[in-house]
């Protein structure tokens, strides 16, 4: 039976040396092609969208772009390759991959099947330039290479494997299969099988199972399928095997001379948290920057033993929550695999600075600046006027530094910490900093842990510049917000009642105790109208939620009422009297001291009267907290969009970004989201600010 196979190809199946030399060229062309393609995209095009997206023109397109068309056309909004990155970098990669092998193979399937093999061993190259820590590329950091190589390494083993199918077919429809056991295609087979060892190791699912198998397993038969691959093409592919081996060889050499032996501390903080700590002179490569990170690996007594994690590194990556002035380096860690044992010896590679595009270490001298503040080493050359940062978990490490660096630097920022254990709040009298603009989301299951207190302390400022009157050069806070946010235009302010998180630990109960959705945020829950129940207090309070605050003398006040009314006289109040939603207000306006008690099963509060024995803790002052899941919303956009009002305005311009003269693009040009933790936070964050048309930037470590 004969099929229609390539009547050119069947010339030379006889005799394969009477190929013309031709036909190999034009398979060398298509592998040429596909390298040239992908380092243009990697090498170029990323860095050079990268740095574009920090110009202004670059930024209104975008967000007009963004938030005024896309969003707001279910079409393009609903569709799944607009937020799906990984869709989105599939489809890249096998249309680059496929259409390289079908270019020059004139509409015939062997010459096809001949590409989908030599373009694949082509792109090992550029897979595992994307692999290099730290990245090379400018305005780049290599996390964020992370998705391309897993989505690029896909494709190249899914043409691999097409390569072998199609072959094998061939093979036993023209009756030669013994071809197959030749020693180059042997070599093929067994590089196909290595291709799907790391093809099933690299499932998500599997990957979590066992990150340390998925990574020996991963490395290991990345590197013994280079020479295999040399050994069954044809033609040779020498210079692909010697950049391939150039890139791991650098990159061992690179990791050794980063990498350092030390003696950590390591202090347990909850159940889900421990704080490592050691002396910052034992990294071969100090911080610049705030929230870089380092990567760890335990040292092993057998000296085999540490050679080969040297060349197969798998190492743990850590985010430095101190400041790159601190005479000690601290690590916020997630108890897990990873052993952590105090006055041991560990290995650790860095410093990996973080590549933010706002901020840098390299400023001009600015003369209205005072000479003192330009030498503080917290001074940095920060392009933003207003930062949200959004972290999960032990990614509180991320924001801590940023949070004082940008603070120090006059910025108005906002810190969210979405955790699940409220003892992980200890954390926090650690870093005697400075927390103005933090809030706190505790989205675990309280209902086992009811004997809580929490105390707000104060820390004394160290490191701060003052100004003549003794005040922190910078932005003025209150221990809810801005000062001028709060006083020059109250009945305007979109910060975040802490009764919110009450309403949303209700609407989202069942899902606290779900795996999937820790630390993360809520998109769905939306802030419901308070019940009226006939009151006039109830009533009165429920209409100004957002605009509630604490006075000097610890009493509750209104700003559109003259009347105030003490926390003492409206903790009397029994349950008959007040609602339960009114309850949840008056008890989560927050001044030290204070002492916030969580809401029991059903999201209400209880009097201090009824506890037993009670668990103390004690947060610094500026912090505010809320149990349930954040939601990102139009208010935070609100937030965004808000000016700081040096003086009163006969238009108000400041404050209204609908106002004819409103310039609130070019605003939004110096406001940044930032989020860094688990990947659902991190991908639900980023969404929020794609639809708003915002700078981003995120930083997660894929497991």
């Amino acid at each position: 039976m004969k099929y229609p196979w390539n009547s050119l190809y069947a010339k030379y199946i006889d005799d394969p040396n009477k190929k013309p030399l031709t036909d190999r060229k034009l398979i060398n062309r298509s592998a040429l092609l596909s390298v040239l393609i992908s380092f243009f995209i990697i090498c170029i095009f990323i860095p050079l969208v990268n740095y574009l997206n920090t110009k202004s023109f670059v930024f209104k397109i975008n967000h007009k772009l963004k938030h005024h068309v896309f969003s707001r056309h279910k079409f393009i909004h609903r569709s799944k390759l607009y937020h799906n990155t990984s869709l989105q970098q599939f489809s890249l990669w096998t249309l680059i991959g496929f259409s390289c092998c079908y270019i020059y193979s004139e509409h015939n399937v062997v010459e096809f099947t001949k590409r989908l093999g030599r373009v694949s061993l082509a792109m090992m190259g550029p897979l595992l330039f994307l692999t290099l820590r730290p990245s090379p590329l400018p305005h780049t950091l290599y996390l964020s290479l992370i998705p391309i190589h897993k989505w690029m390494g896909r494709v190249i083993i899914l043409q691999s494997l097409l390569h072998t199918i199609l072959y094998c077919f061939y093979f036993i429809s023209t009756n030669k299969m013994a071809k197959i056991y030749k020693m180059a295609n042997m070599c093929g087979v067994v590089s196909i099988v290595f291709f799907f060892i790391i093809m099933i190791s690299s499932i998500s699912f599997t990957r979590r199972m066992s990150f340390k198998w998925f990574y020996f397993l991963h490395y290991i038969c990345t590197v013994l399928t280079i020479p295999l691959l040399d050994i069954h093409s044809r033609p040779k592919s020498r210079w692909y095997t010697v950049f391939n081996y150039s890139m791991i060889f650098f990159q061992i050499i690179y990791r050794i001379s980063k990498t350092n032996k030390t003696k950590v501390t390591v202090v347990k903080i909850s159940s889900s948290l421990s704080l490592m700590e050691f002396p910052l002179e034992s990294l071969k490569k100090q911080p610049i920057l705030p929230s870089g990170h380092v990567r760890i690996n335990n040292y092993h007594n057998f000296f085999l033993k540490r050679w080969f994690y040297h060349l197969v590194p798998l190492q743990h990556p850590f985010t430095i929550a101190s400041l790159p002035n601190e005479k000690n380096v601290k690590l916020i860690i997630r108890r897990g695999n990873f052993p952590l044992n105090n006055d041991k010896y560990y290995y650790i590679t860095g410093c990996f600075e973080p590549k933010i595009d706002f901020i840098s270490k390299n400023f001009s001298n600015n003369s209205s600046l005072s000479r003192l503040f330009q030498k503080s080493p917290l001074h940095y050359n920060i392009k933003a006027r207003r930062v949200m940062v959004v972290v999960g978990g032990s990614a509180i490490s991320f924001g801590l530094p940023m949070l004082r660096i940008l603070n120090f630097n006059g910025v108005n920022v906002r810190l969210l910490w979405v955790t699940r254990d409220y003892k992980d709040l200890c954390l926090l009298n650690y870093f005697k900093n400075n927390f103005n603009g933090m809030e706190i989301y505790i989205t675990g299951d309280v209902a086992n842990e009811q004997d809580l207190r929490i105390d707000y302390i104060d820390w004394e400022n160290h490191g701060r510049c003052t100004d003549n009157e003794g005040e922190p050069v910078g932005r003025r806070w209150s221990a809810g917000g801005s000062a001028d946010e709060w006083d020059a235009n109250i009945n305007n302010s979109v910060g975040r009642s802490p009764l919110q998180g009450f309403l949303n630990k209700k609407k989202s109960q069942g899902s606290l105790v779900s795996v999937d959705d820790e630390n993360e945020i809520d998109f769905t829950a939306r802030f419901e109208p308070l019940k009226k129940r006939g009151k006039k207090l109830s009533d009165e309070l429920a209409s100004e939620t957002n605009n509630d605050r604490l006075d000097e003398n610890n009493t509750f006040v209104q700003p559109n009422e003259t009347t105030k009314l003490p926390i003492e006289t409206v903790n009397s109040y029994n349950s008959t009297e007040l609602s339960t939603n009114t309850q949840d207000l008056l008890s989560s306006s927050f001044r030290k001291p204070a002492i916030i008690i969580p809401p029991d099963d059903e999201g209400n509060i209880r009097s201090s009267k009824n506890f037993g024995n009670e668990t103390k803790l004690k947060i610094p002052a500026g912090v505010r907290l809320f149990f349930g899941r954040p939601n990102l919303c139009d208010d935070d956009y609100q937030w965004c969009l808000q000016k700081e009002c040096i003086g009163p305005s006969d238009t108000n311009e400041c404050c209204d970004p609908n106002v004819a003269t409103s310039t609130h693009v070019e605003d939004l040009d110096n406001v940044w989201v930032l989020a860094a933790g688990p990947v659902g936070l991190v991908d639900k964050t980023r969404r929020w600010a794609t639809d708003h048309g915002l700078h981003y930037h995120e930083e997660k470590f894929y497991v």
